[in-house]
């Protein structure tokens, strides 16, 4: 390839430590146990995941707000023209849902929850919710919007720790949205029975000035949701969003990180990327200016046709693509090097104008300042017929000609947009720690009242703020006598080891070492995972009715692992032998084993027993039968 003044990449430095770093937490909490309902429908509040009972597709058009403007993140959306199919379970959803009825009353058990959390950040509760339509065009809500109400104002995050006092901004009551399944160029498919789920979201003040205390407020906030025990546990329940600025930067909203360790990592990869950008805005500028001379001449309606030279190429993507659809490109007049730029690891400038690409539904693209060869093709033969000079690249899109070139249009406008600083958008973060664009900054006009829920009266008579989880733990183990460790990890699981102990009685110690150990031991010994918190309901029940040993509960999770089921045990196996069978035991593996130290003489008897007798028991027997 033609070497450039300009063809070498940059990398991103690491960020300074005076870099006017601000950043505030949107921490979005599914609300719900096991039999409680959505927000505004008595449907289940629980994802479904099994074949849908009916498919119903939609089409969404942006509309304007009160004010009479268009939302510009809702604009960008429906500007993709897409087509959405959602996914509805009779036993899941309801008309409410589908939007072919209004919705029902406000589930006054969410209400409550969210001024339980109000009151533990002292917050200012507002004496009524009038509830909001914001507007969604991305598919995620059949209406075209999501229902949210503000409940409180003010207050601060509640300090376990040292950590300087992060104020609160508000504390709303709002509805999930639909759960993506697939997404192509275009059609999207939802799953419906997320939406309408209740979320309480906290949005705190841009008071956090590091990634560690982001990291830290953010455990603390789900500490404090775990406190209530009113809400969901799991994968996907919990979703934090980081609004992020920088000095000369703008603010960039990420969201959707559902793992808290990589809080510090999307910080300090945000601001790497916008130091980086900055730092390109000259370099922006030359490019947007050739892009502005092209545009304003007859240039800016050729696009190139390189869909013979990319025929040759053996790659299975740019086959599949290439057989209904071409290659068009577009030269990109003084940017050689420029989108080979790193703008923090493993993300490059030509990756963020992918990112459009894709979110336009092609599979990313191709350009100039990236290895060509992967992709059986010579840069110089796309050099020479898209007339590239030293200085020069090119991007490519693979798909149908005028898609492309609307999308090509598209990436220009990017580059345009970059020289110009940071823009306000909002990106999603990536499990690596990068971020994808998303959709441009939404503005006020996304926001319009909901005329179809009345006022829900506030009643913050006899709610309490919730005892932090350590308070919790504390009570939990000088009540039923378990150590503090155990405790501690049984509050932060939010596994149910008080409601086992009321309806069971069956020794504590033992429920909180099976909710805490069973599972993991089965992981680590036979590497099979199994639900063992919810089978422990039926086991104990066994236990408690004298049918099977509480050493006998190991032994079948173990065995439902590694394939059986619940209602086929042949629980006769696992009754309790008397003195006398064991006693045969017993007397064998000493016979085997005269010499054998008390470890191995229980190891050889427990594994002959298999759960059918008490350890304390068996323990007793063998002593006596060594003294005699």
């Amino acid at each position: 390839m033609v070497q450039s003044k300009h063809m070498h990449h940059e990398s991103a430095q690491e960020p300074a430590t005076d870099v006017g770093l601000k950043i505030g937490l949107e921490i979005h909490q599914q609300v719900g146990r096991p039999g409680d309902t959505k927000l505004f429908c008595r449907c289940p509040a629980e994802i479904v995941e099994r074949e849908p009972d009916l498919i119903v597709t939609r089409l969404l058009r942006a509309s304007a707000g009160e004010t009479g403007q268009f939302d510009a993140a809702a604009a960008a959306e429906a500007a993709k023209e897409k087509q959405f199919i959602y996914q509805a379970h009779r036993d899941a959803t309801c008309l409410v849902e589908l939007d072919e009825e209004p919705p029902h009353v406000v589930n006054e058990t969410v209400v409550e929850t969210a001024v339980m959390i109000a009151k533990a950040c002292k917050s200012v509760i507002l004496p009524q919710v009038q509830f909001m339509r914001k507007t969604i065009v991305d598919g995620s809500a059949t209406s075209g919007f999501q229902r949210t109400g503000l409940l409180a104002l003010g207050g601060v995050v509640p300090q376990g720790n040292d950590l300087a006092r992060v104020r609160i901004q508000t504390i709303c009551v709002e509805e999930d949205a639909a759960k993506i399944v697939t997404r192509t160029a275009g059609v999207d498919t939802y799953n419906l029975s997320r939406l309408g789920i209740p979320l309480i979201e906290i949005a705190t003040e841009p008071d956090i000035t590091t990634a560690e205390q982001a990291k830290e407020v953010a455990a603390q906030l789900g500490m404090l949701l775990r406190s209530t025990r009113r809400v969901k546990r799991g994968l996907g329940t919990i979703r934090q969003d980081l609004n992020i600025s920088i000095k000369g930067g703008s603010r960039i909203e990420i969201k959707g990180c559902q793992d808290l360790r990589m809080i510090p990592t999307l910080v300090h990869y945000e601001v790497a990327r916008q130091q980086t950008l900055l730092r390109l805005v000259p370099r922006m500028r030359e490019v947007a200016s050739h892009i502005k001379q092209t545009r304003d001449s007859s240039e800016n309606l050729r696009v190139y046709d390189a869909t013979e030279l990319f025929k040759t190429s053996t790659v299975p993507f740019v086959r599949k693509a290439l057989v209904n659809g071409s290659a068009i490109g577009k030269k990109l007049a003084g940017a050689a090097g420029l989108l080979g730029t790193e703008l923090c690891p493993n993300y490059r400038l030509g990756s963020d104008l992918a990112d459009l690409a894709r979110s336009a539904g092609f599979g990313g693209m191709i350009h100039g300042d990236e290895d060509l060869k992967k992709y059986g093709i010579d840069p110089s033969e796309i050099r020479s017929a898209m007339h590239c000079g030293p200085d020069d690249t090119f991007i490519i899109l693979l798909g149908a000609k005028e898609q492309a070139s609307r999308t090509l249009n598209v990436i220009e406008d990017r580059i345009v947009l970059l020289s110009g600083g940071i823009p306000k958008e909002v990106r999603k973060a990536n499990p690596d720690g990068t971020t994808s664009f998303l959709r441009p900054m939404p503005g006020a006009s996304r926001m319009y009242p909901e005329t179809d829920i009345p006022l829900v009266i506030v009643n913050t008579h006899g709610v309490a703020a919730p005892k932090l989880l350590s308070e919790q733990a504390k009570d939990l183990a000088r009540e039923y006598k378990i150590s503090e460790d155990q405790a501690k990890e049984l509050v932060r699981e939010g596994l149910p080891f008080e409601e086992l102990c009321a309806k069971f009685n069956i020794d504590a110690v033992f429920i909180a070492t099976a909710l805490l150990t069973y599972g993991k031991e089965i992981m680590t010994r036979f590497d099979k995972e199994i639900d063992h918190v919810a089978l422990l309901d039926p086991l104990l029940k066994l236990v408690a009715e004298e049918k099977i040993q509480k050493s006998a509960v190991f032994e079948i999770l173990v065995e439902i692992a590694q394939g059986n089921t619940l209602d086929n045990l042949d629980l006769k196996k696992y009754e309790q032998l008397n003195d006398d069978e064991l006693l045969k035991i017993i007397i064998s593996v000493l016979q085997e084993h005269p010499d054998g130290k008390p470890n191995l003489l229980m190891g050889q008897i427990m594994k002959q027993v298999r759960g059918r007798a008490d350890g304390v028991r068996i323990k007793e027997l063998l002593a006596k039968q060594q003294t005699e």
